[in-house]
């Protein structure tokens, strides 16, 4: 395994779509979901942290 810097990225999301809270967490499942399906598909083991409104991804490859 090779020694890399750590690369930290912070992306916002705004959410337009619904101000029902059931679109909301249905919606956010859905992107919790394709995100960890990219992260996989590119090699990366994930681990999720949430902290209310906040999500992390802690990514290491593999």
């Amino acid at each position: 395994m090779r020694k890399l810097p750590r690369l930290s990225l912070d992306i916002d999301l705004v959410y337009v779509r619904s101000y029902r809270k059931e679109d909301i967490v249905e919606d956010r499942e859905r992107v919790e979901e394709k995100l960890s399906d990219i992260f996989q598909y590119f090699g990366y083991d994930v681990e999720r942290v949430r902290h209310y409104a906040l999500d992390q991804y802690l990514l290491t490859q593999v």
